[in-house]
């Protein structure tokens, strides 16, 4: 048996990578679009640079994941958005902080810029706001000393200005 050990431990070891599930780097939004891509019928070569190996599928053809459109924060039910570690650039909407059932906001891990919408706070329900490890800079906005309901707001990782504005966590 001795003697046929190192001949079946390599060829074990070649074996077991045909037998292992191979191991996807890539996002669930990524993981939904390669679905989709499967659903349909394409010409050759269509959609080949969709790779599962990808970490995110913001570089495929047809797929842009650079920015958050306005009108999403039209929808009127909408109470929780989380749309955290998608490569989104831009500023935060100012649609974003004026959204009525808006509760919870979650854009860390981006390349979100520019500064945070001044109404930040002002007659919205937010109870959550998190815009930490983007590029925001500029100034805090007062109106988060308005914001009555908010319980967690996170900005960690930024190229913010200012202290958070005196009276911000004044408790009643």
């Amino acid at each position: 048996m001795g003697a046929f050990l190192p001949i079946l431990l390599p060829a074990v070891a070649a074996n077991a990578g045909l037998l292992a599930k191979p191991s996807h780097g890539l996002n669930q939004d990524g993981l939904y679009l390669l679905d989709a891509k499967r659903a349909l019928t394409l010409i050759d070569g269509a959609l080949a640079d969709w790779n599962p190996c990808d970490a995110m599928p913001c570089r495929w053809t047809g797929i842009s994941c650079d920015a958050i459109p306005d009108d999403l924060f039209e929808v009127p039910k909408l109470e929780t958005l989380h749309l955290n570690s998608n490569v989104l650039m831009g500023p935060v909407p100012e649609s974003a902080v004026k959204a009525a059932s808006l509760v919870e906001l979650r854009l860390f891990a981006n390349r979100l810029n520019g500064t945070l919408p001044p109404d930040l706070g002002k007659n919205t329900p937010q109870v959550c706001f998190d815009v930490s490890d983007n590029s925001i800079s500029g100034e805090i906005p007062r109106g988060i000393c308005d914001c009555g309901e908010l319980e967690e707001l996170l900005m960690l990782n930024n190229a913010l200005t200012r202290r958070i504005p005196q009276g911000a966590w004044v408790v009643p």
